[in-house]
């Protein structure tokens, strides 16, 4: 039995960073319906819906962020191709660790400015949303703005060392970390802090990935904290021209893949809302394990870019992309026919909580081809590129359009969802493919 699992394991690609990652986003599965149980047991109709609307809003911190952790990243990866770890220290020429930790100083000092930048967008957004409806949700907002700039200083550190290579050891911090989250959560609803709980497990789940980075990586943070750099670098110029167009990027991200809530929230109603951000986190989960044969492979395929290794690249995102495709679809099926059993179950009482069939298909599709964009993406990044910048705001304002003239126009939550594939498969993926292959031909010309 055990040859039979290490077969398939092997046939799947699965190394230990991405059977981290399937462990961590299998219990995100998992945790899933549990913290809906306890959304949808503990909260009313409307309370759902405010509860998801908060949880997209605060994606707005990357409208902060700009992409500049996955900058990080690359750039760190792109430093420590040329190092090495000599027990739990980084080693190699003078030269290259002066570098390598000279951009590491810089990227913490830059993020406190971007965290924040964050907690003052999300106090605007707070105040936008909530001032006029319940000033009691507004103190709520202010409490989880602060909690999520926090958060998103946190994520650059998590950046730093993933792009060491270490993504095995971030993924455990992160499966610790969920199942705490999770269980606080939990406990709170059920003890009816109501919103508060998605507060307090945001707080202490923080708190716990931050003591549980420096403690996985104690002498590697004790050596970068004490090294005494040499020479002046010009980061800001190196990262500049690719941070505009990764911030470009990552404002059309954030408008493709939060913007359906809110816009549902203040167009159509609450109780819709709570319905489509049911959907989103059960489809976010199901796509999170997908994501795992790309997004574990990425300080990999910058540090094959940086080693000019490009077949190895061009093998390993291809087999990468075809697997994450293949268990996209399998989830998505699963959860298809979880849900068309569900009202003849013991909870048929919930069926009601989530969008019809329809939809769901809908919304399954678009999200497919995310999963292919996504691969396209990453081979560009990993040699520091964003040529599908241009695609990316073309999708969000098509998506834009689609809010104002069927959403705010009122033809309802089928239209706007066939009107988001209709555009995505007929216009953007079409063009994403083509300006992927003009770019991908001179990038191989022309390797870092």
């Amino acid at each position: 039995m055990k040859k039979g699992i290490l077969s398939v394991a092997q046939k799947l690609n699965i190394d230990k960073s991405i059977f981290w990652s399937i462990v961590n986003k299998g219990f995100g599965v998992f945790r899933a319906p549990i913290t809906i149980f306890f959304i949808v047991k503990y909260l009313s109709t409307a309370e759902q819906g405010t509860w998801y609307t908060f949880t997209s809003l605060q994606a707005l911190t990357m409208l902060a962020d700009l992409g500049f952790a996955s900058i990080t990243t690359q750039f760190i990866s792109h430093e420590y191709a040329h190092l090495r770890f000599e027990g739990e220290r980084i080693a190699g020429e003078d030269s290259r660790l002066d570098r390598f930790i000279a951009f590491i100083y810089f990227s913490v000092k830059f993020y406190l400015m971007v965290s924040l930048a964050a907690i003052v967008i999300l106090l605007g957004a707070g105040i936008w949303y909530f001032a006029k409806v319940d000033t009691h949700l507004l103190y709520v907002w202010i409490a989880y703005s602060f909690i999520g700039g926090i958060g998103l200083l946190t994520a650059m550190f998590q950046a730093i060392y993933q792009g060491l290579n270490k993504v095995k050891e971030i993924q455990i911090n992160i499966l610790f970390n969920s199942f705490f989250v999770t269980f606080i959560t939990c406990l709170t609803l059920f003890l009816g802090f109501k919103i508060w709980a998605l507060v307090l497990g945001s707080f202490l789940g923080t708190l716990l990935a931050l003591i549980g980075l420096f403690g996985m990586g104690k002498t590697f943070w004790s050596q970068v904290y004490s090294y005494k750099i040499k020479k002046e670098y010009n980061f800001l110029k190196e990262t500049f021209g690719l941070q505009i167009r990764y911030a470009v990027s990552f404002v059309a991200t954030y408008l493709i893949g939060f913007l359906y809530v809110p816009a549902i929230y203040k167009y159509v109603s609450a109780t819709a809302a709570g319905q489509v951000g049911l959907l989103i986190s059960v489809m976010t989960a199901l796509s999170s394990v997908a994501y795992s044969w790309t997004q574990t492979k990425v300080p990999t395929f910058n540090i094959l870019v940086a080693q000019k290794k490009i077949n190895e690249l061009d093998r390993s995102i291809k087999k990468a992309t075809l697997q994450s495709a293949l268990v996209f679809s399998s989830l998505s099926i699963v959860l298809l026919v979880a849900i068309s059993v569900m009202p003849f179950t013991f909870l048929s009482q919930y069926a009601a909580r989530l969008p019809d069939t329809n939809i769901i298909i809908l919304y399954i599709f678009s999200q497919f081809f995310l999963i292919l964009f996504n691969s396209l993406t990453l081979y560009l990044r990993a040699f520091k590129k964003e040529p599908l910048m241009g695609v990316q705001v073309l999708s969000s304002i098509l998506l834009l359009l689609s809010v104002g003239f069927i959403l705010k126009g009122g033809l309802g939550l089928h239209t706007f969802m066939f009107s988001v594939n209709l555009y995505t498969w007929v216009i953007v993926m079409p063009l994403a493919y083509f300006v992927f292959q003009k770019n991908r031909k001179l990038l191989i010309q022309n390797p870092i």
